[in-house]
């Protein structure tokens, strides 16, 4: 069960494909962070899926409990230390 919900600008997927952004050093944080979603996106929440069955035991009911505190360490702490774009 994925609780990890994150908001996007509207961009469809077709035009992504069609014209594909390049990552620039001048790249905006949210393109680069877009770009790496298309590329690694499954990937990544294969692998997130896999590292929390591990750190669960395979208990599933445990899985949105774990999610719970590390989204709430995210907003309280750990978003505070990124710079400004």
């Amino acid at each position: 069960m994925r609780i990890l919900s994150i908001p996007l600008k509207e961009r469809s997927l077709s035009s992504a494909f069609q014209s594909p952004s390049r990552v620039t050093p001048h790249s905006s944080r949210y393109d680069i962070g877009y770009d790496y979603g298309m590329l690694l996106g499954a990937k990544s929440l294969d692998t997130w899926d896999k590292l929390l069955s591990w750190v669960t035991q395979g208990h599933d009911a445990l899985n949105p409990l774990v999610n719970g505190i590390l989204l709430w360490q995210w907003n309280i702490a750990l978003n505070q230390q990124l710079p400004d774009e």
